[in-house]
């Protein structure tokens, strides 16, 4: 789905709400996130689950063009754990 298919499916959903307004709550939700990460380094959204910054270990990967092992600095990452309902809701689909 692309963004303007979202905007107007969540549109139609909040009775026809203007899509620029849809567009503004939708690009607000994603700062307030990005901020609670950045700063507490997790947020949990209800209904939904916690999505947490995790920092990867140093390690070290051969490059397969030279065949020289490198070592990889930590990395973040985002990582998602879905709440119990969520996870109960889509095992409970089936194709």
């Amino acid at each position: 789905m692309k963004k303007d298919e979202l905007f107007r499916e969540v549109s139609k959903i909040c009775n026809y709400m203007d899509e620029g307004m849809v567009r503004d709550v939708f690009y607000a939700f994603i700062r307030v996130v990005s901020k609670e990460l950045r700063v507490n380094k997790s947020i949990v959204l209800p209904g939904w689950g916690e999505f947490y910054l995790f920092f990867s270990k140093p390690k070290m990967t051969r490059d397969i063009n030279t065949g020289l092992y490198i070592k990889l600095g930590p990395k973040t990452m985002i990582k998602f754990i879905p709440n119990r309902e969520l996870k109960k809701y889509f095992q409970q689909i089936t194709e």
